[in-house]
């Protein structure tokens, strides 16, 4: 046990060490001056403040920090002489702001958002003159782009004084690592007897002696330590656009490659490892002469690339299909640059990482996984940052195995962190804990790029060859997964999700959640368009869709998709999701028009509607007509479909649109009078009568009160008034719960002070009641802020919508709480667990009130009667009991102080049901939601046709598109549930066989048979199934 009397000593000398010239008294002064004079060295401070601890804010525009110290003899009995001095922040934290430094009267540094004087560092002088005076100056721009402030503490470093305090930190930690190691009684006596001695004399000199004379008793134990091997792994942590612009994040990977490649140049053994498909790309197009340089290094073995996906993306929000083109799109891109495919997804800051996570990476090539967060051994909703990391609970590599049973390595470790003896022997002794002697150290300079530094360097070479350190390589993750999966050791195993970290990153921004669901959604509709549009003559536009999938992709970049960024990085996303819309609105139009063209009878009032889904569709669709005018709507066959007229347009309700695939219909006027749905006012309730329900709505809240299934002889909810309560639930209850501040707000929800109900004030009218839908009008206040939702009830439809518009006008901050807005729901459903969507797949977690992320539906059952919420663009659901809220709009202020202030567009809903959510179709109707059918002018032809459509009572259609390398069919289909599948796919084409392909749509088994067209599916339980069809 190492001596607490020398471990006291020698921690009041690592203090003074520490605490050299950070004393240094700083002066402040709020106001913009002239760059020159403000540094100039002989200035005159009379009129500047002393910096206190909360003189410097967010918002108080330019301000300048300045100091003056003069270059002592000696820190202890260190020489300072001839060493470097450099500025440093105090426990290496970064300065989110835009900053100058000006260093004796120079501009030494310059940083448009983030500082950490770590890459590049500040050098305040090569060579230390003792009694030479320095001045400091930081010209600090706390305007809109300061988005967090920590406390201004700054100080001085000498590498002469940094040098011997890292060996006297090392010698610490070694002597407590042999503490481990059978036969080490006696030297580690003797040296304890050393290093006390020394440490009496209060001499650095002299405790160095006694260090090295310490190292060289253990000798005999050199054999035995360098048994055990820490693999270190240096990587550049790149946050794409976090607290920076996308010209910026280019400027950083053009600067992190450059040096990466210099030092390569510079030591032969170091190796690098980079993630980001992006990143590359981003080279190639920047800096070519740099990107074939990676090349080189990269068929050397030197240069890692573990970029399987374009970037580190959030991997709770983003479709199935989306994760799956992260991978194809990344090695398509690594194969034809470097001719090789990493095995490895590296996501150390993604934020959670769902159960089907471990099939998708199976089905990529990929069989190797790291990450930092939610690892094995940390509770579901516990704080993880770096420090919990260093927990013993902690587990650093372990098989984790998914929904289906796919299992990868996985390596769990910090990122982003310097290399120093401690990290390496504690990464040893926690591996040895699981009876493994290799460990992995993943280090580097991150967040704002970086990477691993000289300094790192030239430290590993000079601790390698100690008798009390590991052994120690520069490695690649090839080099150490390799390793394990060769070593034959018995690791821990996880099955499931890996979740949570930080629940307020499903909320906030809800604008970049709009805009991901969106072009996800379009360009799958898209691709299936382009597709049907094939066989009418039109060319698949490949590579258009290519481009406009990488840019979707590179905007679900965790802090991105996640909220957690700042003004300037949604203002990049915005203009992005607008152009990406509208080149597929083009493309979709086009594809369209030339399907459309080719359906009908030729009429001069004919249309055709389309259905880019997987399942066969009802819904409405508008087209123009003359006003003042009624219609019907004919089918194929005579077939006729509700009409509603109104504002120079018709509302058709059509059923049964084919999958994939097109319905032609005529609009022919009609004399009589539409058919009205009676819409009465009685007692302050709305009360609407449907083919479905039984409906009363509060007409001054927008609260569906009572809720009858006529078909199922149930009631979802019962308004039964008790005195001044209702008993029974209600649906759609809008609330404002109010947040105090809480650190993080972008990442974490803070408590919850209050909570204000809707419950009066809102107007409310019908704006439309006929035979198509009915459609209530309720206009709510809040504050300043103004909601207007509608809504629609479709009278041959079980689906009730709330299409949603807001101008919210709320924000939070360090001293005001931040207010969250909420639906409700409590329907009379006895429930235990709820049952959420996730990337190709289903997961059930339990009621017990925390936020949890879901992608276009939550439901909760009893098993004999259900509850479906579903969405077109949120994520962030709470269930406790028969209680179900979404989050429809939150009001994070950190980093970006007023996030969601603005306008807001969105629709959820909600279909009752008896038995579970396979048998009621909730998918169907999440995906029906979110894939509308749309109308164009037909011409002459066929009356309705389907390129391909799947019939099964579990099975999911997720995908269709060209092949990547031809004009073969690709068709993904899933199963969401834990039990077997059996599926039909039926075809619109001739074809003599389906062969299963993976993700990368490689073949990946025996060819099935077409037979009339058909083609039978046995999925297993959560199995992702891809098709490759030849047309």
């Amino acid at each position: 046990m190492f001596p607490k009397s020398l471990k006291h000593k020698l921690d009041r000398m690592l203090e003074a060490m520490d605490r050299f010239m950070i004393e240094t008294e700083f002066f402040y002064k709020m106001e913009d001056l002239d760059r020159a004079e403000a540094a100039r060295p002989e200035l005159d401070l009379s009129d500047w403040r002393p910096l206190t601890e909360r003189a410097l804010k967010r918002d108080q525009g330019v301000t300048w920090v300045r100091a003056a110290f003069e270059v002592p003899e000696s820190c202890l009995d260190i020489p300072i002489r001839g060493s470097q001095l450099r500025v440093m922040t105090e426990n290496g934290r970064a300065m989110f702001a835009p900053l100058e430094v000006y260093i004796d009267g120079r501009l030494a540094l310059s940083e448009r958002s983030w500082m950490d004087f770590k890459c590049p560092e500040g050098i305040v002088t090569e060579r230390a003159e003792p009694g030479r005076r320095h001045t400091v100056a930081f010209r600090f721009d706390f305007g809109d782009k300061c988005y967090w402030l920590n406390d201004f503490s700054l100080r001085i470093l000498s590498d002469a004084v940094e040098k011997n305090a890292m060996h006297i930190r090392s010698i610490i930690e070694e002597l407590q690592y042999m503490e481990g190691f059978d036969g080490a009684d006696a030297p580690l006596a003797q040296s304890y007897a050393l290093l006390e001695a020394a440490a009496d004399t209060g001499s650095v000199r002299a405790v160095r002696r006694a260090e090295a004379e310490s190292r060289a008793l253990f000798e005999g134990f050199r054999d035995r330590v360098k048994r055990s091997q820490v693999y270190l792994v240096g990587h550049a942590h790149i946050d794409m656009n976090w607290f920076w612009s996308m010209e910026e994040t280019r400027d950083i990977v053009r600067r992190d490659f450059e040096t990466m490649t210099n030092l390569m140049d510079e030591y032969p053994d170091f190796k690098f490892s980079q993630s980001q498909c992006a990143t590359y790309d981003i080279a190639r197009e920047d800096c070519p002469e740099i990107f074939e340089k990676i090349k080189t290094r990269a068929a050397e073995g030197r240069w890692d690339v573990t970029a399987s996906t374009w970037v580190e993306g959030d991997l709770n929000m983003a479709q199935g299909e989306s994760i799956a083109r992260h991978v194809l799109y990344a090695k398509r891109f690594l194969k034809d640059h470097f001719g090789s495919l990493p095995a490895i997804m590296w996501c150390p800051d993604t934020f959670g990482h769902p159960a089907t996570l471990p099939q998708i990476l199976k089905k990529t090539g990929i069989r190797r996984y790291y990450h930092m967060r939610c690892g094995l051994g940390v509770g579901a909703h516990e704080d993880q940052g770096f420090s919990m990391l260093d927990d013993s609970r902690q587990t650093p590599v372990y098989w984790w195995t998914g929904a289906d049973g796919s299992r990868v390595l996985t390596v769990n470790t910090i990122y982003n962190r310097t290399l120093d003896t401690r990290g390496i022997l504690r990464a040893s002794r926690r591996m040895s804990k699981l009876g493994v002697d290799k460990a992995m150290l993943a280090y580097g300079v991150g967040d704002h790029g970086g990477g691993p530094t000289r300094r790192d360097i030239d430290w590993v070479r000079e601790i390698r060859d100690f008798p009390t350190v590991p052994g120690i390589l520069f490695a690649t993750t090839d080099e150490y997964y390799g390793a394990i999966e060769a070593g034959g050791y018995s690791l821990p195993e996880r099955a499931g999700e890996m979740n949570f970290v930080f629940d307020g990153c499903y909320t906030t921004h809800a604008d970049v959640k709009r805009g991901n669901r969106l072009c996800e959604q379009k360009l799958m509709a898209t691709e299936a368009l382009c597709v049907i549009a094939g066989d009418f003559g039109m060319a698949y536009p490949m590579e258009e869709l290519r481009a406009l999938w990488r840019r979707t992709l590179f905007n679900q970049f965790h802090d991105i998709l996640d909220g957690s960024g700042v003004k300037d990085t949604y203002r990049f996303t915005s203009a992005e999701y607008d152009n990406i819309l509208n080149r597929l609105g083009a493309l979709e139009a086009a594809a369209s028009s030339a399907i459309a063209a080719r359906l009908g009878g030729g009429e001069p009032n004919g249309w055709a509607a389309l259905n880019p889904s997987g399942f066969a569709a009802s819904g409405t669709v508008r087209v123009p007509a003359a006003e003042g005018k009624t219609y019907r709507a004919l089918g194929p066959g005579g077939e006729t479909y509700p009409c509603q007229s109104g504002d120079g347009e018709v509302l058709v309700s059509l059923r049964n649109v084919p999958a994939n695939g097109a319905l032609a219909f005529s609009l022919e006027e009609e004399p009589s009078p539409e058919r009205a749905e009676a819409v009465t006012m009685e007692g302050g309730y709305y009360r609407v009568n449907t083919r479905f329900y039984e409906i009363e709505i509060k007409a001054d809240n927008g609260q569906i009160t009572t809720l009858y299934d006529r078909a199922n002889d149930w009631y979802v909810v019962r308004r039964e008034e008790i005195g001044w309560r209702l008993k029974n639930g209600v649906l759609n209850q809008l609330q404002v719960h109010m947040e105090e501040p809480t650190p993080m707000s972008g990442w974490t929800i803070g408590n919850v002070r209050s909570v204000e109900t809707l419950l009066s004030g809102a107007k409310s009218q019908v704006v439309a009641s006929g035979p198509a839908e009915i459609r209530i009008r309720f206009e709510h206040r809040f504050r300043e802020s103004a909601i207007r939702q509608d809504i629609v009830i479709g009278p041959d439809s079980p689906v009730i919508r709330f299409e949603t518009q807001a101008d919210w006008r709320e924000w939070g901050d360090f001293d005001r709480d931040a207010p969250m807005l909420k639906a409700y729901f409590a329907p009379s459903v006895q429930n235990h667990d709820a049952v959420y969507e996730i990337p190709f797949g289903t997961i059930a977690r339990p009621a017990d009130d925390h936020e949890y992320p879901a992608l276009g539906w939550v439901d909760i059952s009893d098993g004999a009667r259900g509850f479906a919420l579903l969405n077109d663009c949120k994520h962030g659901h709470r269930c406790r009991g028969n209680g179900l809220e979404l989050t429809l709009i939150r009001s994070g202020w950190l980093p970006d102080q007023k996030s969601d202030v603005g306008a807001h567009q969105f629709t959820y809903a909600i279909l009752p049901h008896t038995g579970g959510w396979r048998t009621a179709g909730v998918p169907v109707a999440a995906q029906a939601l979110q894939r509308p059918l749309t109308a164009f002018r037909a011409g002459s032809g066929a009356e309705r046709f389907s390129l391909l459509s799947l019939e099964s009572a579990r099975a999911i259609l997720s995908g269709v598109k060209r092949a990547e390398d031809g004009q073969d069919l690709i068709v993904r289909v899933y199963n969401p549930s834990a039990e077997p599948a059996e599926a039909e796919l039926i075809l619109g084409f001739d074809a003599d066989c389906a062969a299963p392909a993976d993700l990368l749509e490689n073949p990946a088994g025996e060819p099935l048979p077409v037979i009339n067209r058909r083609v039978r599916l046995g999925l297993a339980p959560c199995e992702i199934l891809t098709l490759r069809i030849a047309r």
